[in-house]
């Protein structure tokens, strides 16, 4: 399977780099802003910078959509389904390429938006007085940043569980339209409403049947056990739709 995952990262590696180069030159421009002290060029390239950072999330997701339905419907490369690894083998490599390539980012993202506040603060030392006077006045207001921490990082979990389920159902939604609906018109239309369906079942099922277990969560600890079931929910959901997209390969797959 990690064969298969360098393949798919081959695969998308002319994008990745273009994405590594256009960040880079945000952040090239952000240095030069600061060591400038041009500050609508340094604040432009870190707005760019964050807005970057979350688009290529979303890029991700529809690049890995956009890859799996070009190779059910291309004959060239829906050939990898015909080799001896197993669909859910090619289909789990491709999960794990996504996985690899999110984490990786969100490290880079991470380590850069420290690195950018640390250059921010050498740059302008004013600034550091002036964060420590925001922290102050968060405090004064009764908001703990340490919970609001937390706060962030479970919902960014949460995301990201939610991203994976969203990728797993699409697969899923593509194979039901490249094998059992192989021979209907618009094949691209019906796999995009069977996604939406199969997405409202799940919301739906996750509001009501899903258990809440604090409604309100007056603090991290209660979120983090208020967000567990849904996300358990979703994994159980993306391993379950990656292993009907695996059997519907295997049973109906056809050149």
């Amino acid at each position: 399977m990690f064969k298969l995952t360098k393949y798919e990262l081959r695969k998308t590696r002319a994008t990745l780099v273009i994405a590594a180069v256009c960040f880079a030159i945000l952040e090239l421009a952000y240095i030069i802003g600061l060591a400038l002290h041009k500050e609508n060029l340094a604040g432009g390239s870190a707005s760019f910078l964050i807005l970057f950072a979350c688009f290529s999330y979303f890029f991700f997701l529809v690049l890995a959509i956009m890859n799996y339905s070009k190779e059910m419907n291309s004959k060239s490369s829906y050939l990898i389904f015909m080799t001896p690894n197993t669909p859910l083998s090619i289909l789990s490599a491709k999960m794990l390429m996504i996985l690899l390539v999110g984490l990786t980012s969100l490290l880079v993202y991470a380590l850069i938006f420290w690195l950018d506040i640390r250059l921010l603060v050498a740059f302008y030392p004013d600034a550091e007085m002036t964060g420590d006077l925001l922290t102050g006045f968060a405090r004064g207001l009764g908001v703990d940043l340490p919970e609001l921490g937390f706060t962030l990082l479970a919902m960014l979990i949460a995301m990201i569980v939610t991203f994976f389920m969203l990728v797993a159902l699409a697969y899923l939604a593509i194979t039901l339209s490249a094998t059992f609906l192989q021979n209907f018109r618009f094949k691209g239309w019906i796999s995009f409403g069977l996604f939406l369906a199969l997405f409202m079942a799940i919301t739906w099922v996750d509001n009501h049947l899903v258990p809440d277990l604090y409604p309100n969560p007056a603090s991290w600890q209660q979120l983090w056990i208020t967000i567990l079931p849904s996300c358990l929910y979703y994994i159980v959901l993306m391993i379950l739709s990656t292993i009907a997209s695996s059997r519907l390969l295997e049973k109906h797959v056809s050149l």
